[in-house]
C-alpha cells in the first residue's frame, strides 16, 4: 500500500510538471507565478541608484552677434571688472571708427535717406510724358563698398554704350543700379527715382544674379510687387495719359548661351595673357 500511494503522488507530481520540467529538471519562472504567499524579492529603497541628473549643454547661438550680451556671472573680483570694463571700451571704440569711416568716406545711407525724404516731399509730373524706360539693374548688396559701386559703374558704362551707338531712340533710355538689401540705394528708392526725377514711362528690372536661386526668384521679385504697391497707394505712377509699367526680367545668369561666351572669353584672355593661347584652341 505504502509503494502504491508513493507512485501516485510522483505521478501526480510529474503530471503537474510541464515537459520542459520533465526533460530538464528546470523549472521556468513566469512572473505570473508569483503568488501573495512568494511575493518575488524586491530591491530595498537603501539599494536603489537614482540616476544622475542630465546635464544640459549651454545653447550657443547659431549666428553669434556682436551685440550679444554674456549673461554668466562673472566672479566679483578686481581682475574680472576690469576686463569687463576693457572689453565694453573696445566695442565702443570700434564703433565709433566705423561711423568716423563712414562719415570720412562719405556714407551712402545718410546721402541717400536724405535723397528719399525729398523724392517723397516732391510732387510727382503727372503731365503728359514722351516714351522713356527706365532698365533697373538689382545685385544682393554688399557691406564692402567698392561691391556696391562695382554694380553702379556697370550701369553707367551700359548706359554710355547705348548712347555711343549714335541712336535717337537711345537718347530716352536711363539705367540706374539697386540693392536687395544690406545697402542703398533700395528697390524702392530708386524704383521712386526713376519716376519721379527721370520721368519714366516704363521699367525693366533685371537682377543681377548668376543663378536662378532664391534671392532671384522670390525676395527680388516680392520687393519689385511691394515696391510696386508702395507706389501706386502714393499715386506715384500715374501721368497724364497713363501708368508707369514695372515689369522683370530673368536673372542675369539664366541667359546661358551668354554666360558662356563671357566664360569663353574669360578663359581665353587669361591664355593669352600667360603666354598659352597658341597651345590651346577654344
Amino acid at each position: 500500500k505504502l509503494s502504491i500511494r508513493m507512485n501516485a503522488s510522483s505521478s501526480n507530481e510529474s503530471n503537474n510538471k510541464s515537459l520542459f520540467e520533465q526533460a530538464f529538471g528546470a523549472k521556468i519562472q513566469f512572473p505570473w507565478d508569483n503568488s501573495d504567499d512568494n511575493p518575488a524579492p524586491s530591491a530595498k529603497k537603501s539599494d536603489a541608484v537614482a540616476p544622475p541628473p542630465k546635464q544640459r549643454k549651454p545653447r550657443v547661438p547659431r549666428y553669434p552677434s556682436a551685440l550679444q550680451v554674456d549673461m554668466t556671472p562673472l566672479p566679483d573680483t578686481e581682475k574680472s571688472a576690469r576686463k569687463s570694463e576693457k572689453d565694453i571700451d573696445g566695442y565702443v571704440q570700434s564703433a565709433m571708427t566705423a561711423a568716423q569711416e563712414m562719415n570720412a568716406n562719405g556714407s551712402s545711407t545718410s546721402k541717400d535717406d536724405v535723397k528719399q525724404t525729398n523724392l517723397l516731399e516732391k510732387e510727382p509730373d503727372r503731365g503728359k510724358r514722351d516714351p522713356r524706360l527706365g532698365i533697373l539693374l538689382i545685385d544682393h548688396g554688399s557691406k564692402r563698398k567698392a561691391s556696391n559701386e562695382h554694380l553702379n559703374s556697370i550701369a553707367e558704362q551700359y548706359h554710355s554704350s547705348l548712347l555711343s551707338d549714335d541712336n535717337d531712340e537711345k537718347n530716352n533710355i536711363v539705367v540706374k543700379a539697386a540693392h536687395m538689401e544690406i545697402a542703398e540705394p533700395s528697390i524702392l528708392t530708386t524704383l521712386r527715382q526713376l519716376i519721379v526725377e527721370e520721368k519714366v514711362t516704363k521699367v525693366v528690372c533685371v537682377p543681377y544674379f548668376l543663378s536662378p536661386g532664391k534671392h532671384a526668384m522670390i525676395d527680388v521679385p516680392n520687393l519689385i510687387a511691394e515696391a510696386i504697391q508702395i507706389l501706386g497707394e502714393e499715386r506715384m505712377l500715374e501721368y497724364d495719359g497713363g501708368v508707369v509699367e514695372i515689369t522683370s526680367s530673368k536673372a542675369l545668369g539664366t541667359n546661358v548661351k551668354s554666360m558662356l561666351g563671357v566664360v569663353d572669353a574669360l578663359v581665353e584672355k587669361t591664355l593669352d595673357k600667360e603666354g598659352d593661347g597658341d597651345l590651346f584652341y577654344l
